[in-house]
């Protein structure tokens, strides 16, 4: 039989020796695990990703920034298909607006590299020369636009979640600003072409976007309406027959037009029918 006196003399300092091997246990289970599975990033690799692979005279874009920007991309891509994909019976013809083109298919790393650098140049054109801005309503209009019906922003985070993309709603949708940029240049380029009838593209961004502008320039008017029986009182003088006759002559041909300047006479066209 265990002689139980000795456990019970000295349980005060098991239950601490325990307490503390159980601490010391849980601390290293925390550590080490993570600091095996943890795979630090070569030396090399980290310098590749920091080295810039663009250079213009804004500033310069990394092998690091440039993936992050695919990875983007690709997020988007998937909510847009994932959007397109639940959403489809809301537009049997078709989004309201043109979907953002994939470069899945580029066919090279540096392909893909020069699309995505492309986009975010005509998007910083787009901002800096020409003062368009894409707010956070516009992108939200566009993908309900995309939809056939309100998104809400619960409904693309759900979404995106869905997608499994290595990115959250916040950052695509941020992401998304630069994308409709590039996108809306391009559409006032092409229309611009259009505008000038004779098939010759504009000289530079800067004429294209004045002839966007001269063409879609819109100017609110009103007309006013003024009683005649306003002015009756300001008559001091009562014309001469002679010119009484002379006005009439002028307009005895020509019917009354209440938008006109002359004054018009003659009586338009009847037709009596009896049935």
């Amino acid at each position: 039989m265990v002689n139980l006196r000795w456990f019970r003399k000295h349980q005060k300092i098991m239950l601490v020796v325990f307490g503390v091997t159980l601490m010391v246990i849980f601390v290293i289970g925390m550590v080490v695990p993570f600091g095996s599975m943890s795979n630090p990033i070569p030396r090399e690799d980290l310098a590749r990703f920091n080295q810039p692979i663009v250079k213009w005279s804004g500033g310069t874009m990394t092998r690091g920034q440039m993936q992050r920007l695919l990875e983007l991309h690709f997020g988007a891509i998937n909510l847009q298909e994932a959007i397109l994909n639940t959403y489809a019976s809301n537009s049997p013809q078709g989004p309201a607006v043109r979907p953002i083109q994939s470069i899945g298919d580029a066919g090279s790393i540096q392909a893909a590299d020069r699309a995505i650098f492309e986009r975010v140049m005509r998007a910083q054109y787009a901002k800096d020369k020409l003062g368009m801005v894409i707010s956070d309503d516009a992108v939200l209009e566009y993908l309900s636009n995309l939809a056939g019906t309100v998104l809400s922003q619960q409904d693309l985070v759900s979404l995106c979640r869905k997608t499994n993309s290595n990115a959250g709603y916040n950052q695509i949708h941020e992401y998304l600003k630069m994308e409709l940029a590039s996108m809306r240049l391009e559409e006032i380029i092409g229309e611009s072409f259009n505008i000038s009838g004779r098939g010759a593209a504009p000289s530079n961004v800067l004429d294209a976007w004045q002839a966007y502008i001269q063409n879609e320039k819109q100017i609110e008017c009103a007309i006013e309406e003024f009683k005649a029986s306003d002015f009756v009182s300001q008559i001091t003088e009562q014309p001469a027959i002679a010119e009484l006759r002379k006005l009439y002559d002028e307009g005895k041909s020509r019917e009354r037009d209440s938008l006109g300047e002359k004054p018009g006479f003659k009586h338009p066209r009847k037709v009596r029918v009896e049935y």
